[in-house]
């Protein structure tokens, strides 16, 4: 072998071992390129600043005090009577069938109906079961295919026989089926009736007696004479209605509502309809009234 070709081989070795301890130099190293191709990238989320030090006490709200209690407390109450008031004006809207299942048994009622439906039913057939709750009553009835179920619904529906006992009415068809025994038709229909409340107070009386009280006060001249504005005033007045919500409420509307004096009107009326003692029940009305300026 010559020279030549040995130092060529010592060459190539020496080569070879620097590439070697370069690669392992490489993986031992992690800030190496090598080492950043080889390990996969994530994406870290940054770390979130501290707002305070780990060694700091907590931050702490200061107690409240006996009136902010007693404020929160009184502020529940009348929050809780509202809801209340509202529970039990949602329910005179509710159809028939609810406000019946919602109610507790009316006794009275139930006499008084009866003794209308005896004289409607006078026979076996058609056939009526009768239950009253709160101011709903309930009346169930089965017909055979012969009964003049027309003639019925004329006496249901027949208002001078009913009188002011009842104020409203819906009827529903039932599932036609038939008779086990004879094998004749029947047929099924659930009437509602609403009774007229005797205890409710008129709400066009409560309303009528707010103006009253509003005309004699002699706030309208009081009105005009710190604010001599002209124009007209559109008041609506509300009571026992679902919007109401147990109050008096007050609408205005007009050329004059905008200005000092309408607004002066407004204030008056929405003053008056607050103190206005309202019965436990009323009946809903509407009532609308034009104010002029100057009186």
């Amino acid at each position: 072998m010559s020279r030549t070709t040995i130092l060529g081989l010592a060459l190539a070795a020496s080569l070879a071992l620097n590439v070697v301890q370069w690669r392992n130099a490489a993986r031992s190293d992690p800030s190496s390129g090598a080492a950043r191709r080889s390990e996969p990238s994530v994406d870290r989320a940054p770390t979130p600043p501290r707002l305070r030090p780990a060694n700091s006490a907590p931050i702490t709200q200061p107690a409240p005090t006996a009136q902010q209690l007693g404020t929160c407390s009184e502020l529940l109450a009348a929050c809780g009577a509202q809801i209340t008031a509202l529970h039990e004006l949602y329910a005179q809207y509710l159809p028939p069938h609810k406000q019946f299942a919602r109610g507790s048994r009316n006794e009275e009622g139930e006499a008084a109906v009866s003794a209308i439906l005896d004289a409607i039913f006078t026979g076996e057939s058609p056939a009526y079961d009768l239950e009253c709750r709160a101011d709903v009553c309930r009346v169930e009835i089965v017909s055979r295919q012969s009964d003049d179920r027309a003639d019925l619904m004329r006496h249901l529906q027949d208002t001078d026989l009913w009188g002011d006992l009842v104020r409203g009415r819906s009827f529903r068809a039932g599932k036609p089926s038939v008779d086990p025994v004879s094998g004749e038709a029947l047929f099924s229909q659930t009437v509602h009736l609403r009774l007229t409340d005797v205890e409710a107070v008129d709400g066009m009386n409560v309303l009528s007696d707010l103006l009253d009280a509003f005309y004699n006060s002699g706030s309208r001249a009081q009105c005009f004479a710190e604010h001599p504005d002209e124009g007209t005033l559109s008041v609506r007045l509300d009571v026992g209605t679902e919007e109401a919500a147990g109050r008096i409420r007050v609408y205005a509307g007009g050329d004059l509502a905008a200005k000092p004096g309408g607004r002066c009107l407004i204030a008056t009326l929405e003053t008056l309809a607050g103190q206005t003692p309202l019965p436990p029940q009323v009946s809903g009305a509407v009532r609308f009234v034009t104010i002029e300026a100057p009186p």
